[in-house]
């Protein structure tokens, strides 16, 4: 009784919940805790770690007679981060003549989805609608599936280099914090044995995604400063990635979900080294 909460709440054991949030642990006029989620594994059970540090600015200093510690800043993701450290996790072995793609999506129930395959192209990006979690959880299966079959379709028709090959749904990146939308991807992706190659969607690599992770890599300070400012350079983005890795030119206001999700698969590209850091 009578003790203040603690100014900084360190854990890390639920890897899908990475990031940080202030909360109240007392009555009004308290001050908040930081807590501070910095788990660096994989989704699922933990094989890799795949996400760099969380720093954060502490200070100690006096306040009526006693020591007392005070958080300077927001936490933020390093951008230090040696990718190789994750790259088995991130990579697969793949036969010659197979492709791999990446899915990428901006969770929720009206989201954005788009495609990139591993050299670096966007070849599909939309707005897509469902009724509630219900209709997700049925759909989604058949989304993975349908997109890359789709993909292959494409490729057999408009470039004779990938032709040469099977495009392979191998990697789904998903940006957004609903749990149970969430769970609706991960039942349709996770298999008993992850070894083997994946097929339509299932047994590909599921990657949960923050907006800071992204936002530290892609965005200069100043687009960082709110969410709006972060959204509006998101749909800059996603339409030079348009018009540099697609055979497209994006016209009309790009949506800010759709973008996102180019955005993030972007981002996710990078990471995979299917398009260069620089």
């Amino acid at each position: 009784a009578g003790k203040s909460p603690p100014r900084l709440w360190l854990c890390g054991h639920i890897h899908e919940s990475r990031g940080h949030k202030y909360v109240s642990f007392g009555p009004s006029g308290t001050p908040e805790t930081l807590v501070i989620n910095a788990a660096n594994a994989n989704p699922g059970i933990a094989c890799a770690l795949i996400h760099g540090p969380v720093v954060t600015d502490l200070r100690e200093e006096s306040e009526g007679g006693g020591e007392g510690m005070v958080v300077d800043a927001p936490p933020v993701v390093s951008n230090d981060f040696d990718w190789n450290l994750g790259r088995s996790y991130l990579d697969f072995e793949v036969p010659e003549g197979v492709g791999q793609l990446l899915l990428a999506v901006d969770l929720g129930l009206r989201m954005g989805a788009s495609l990139f395959n591993d050299r670096g192209e966007l070849i599909r990006y939309e707005q897509l609608y469902f009724e509630d979690a219900d209709e997700l959880f049925e759909q989604v299966p058949l989304l993975l599936q349908t997109w890359e079959a789709e993909a292959n379709e494409s490729a057999e028709i408009n470039d004779e280099l990938s032709a040469t090959k099977q495009w392979t749904l191998t990697h789904v990146a998903i940006e957004g914090g609903d749990v149970t939308l969430l769970e609706a991807w991960r039942s349709a992706v996770e298999i008993d044995d992850p070894s083997g190659l994946p097929k339509g969607g299932r047994g590909a690599r599921l990657h949960t995604v923050r907006p800071e992770e992204w936002r530290a890599d892609l965005l200069v300070k100043k687009e960082k400063t709110s969410g709006r400012k972060s959204k509006e350079a998101a749909r800059l983005i996603a339409r030079q990635v348009v018009d540099d890795f697609s055979a497209e030119t994006h016209s009309g206001k790009f949506k800010t979900d759709v973008a996102e999700a180019v955005t993030l698969g972007f981002y996710m590209s990078r990471r995979l080294g299917w398009i260069e850091s620089n």
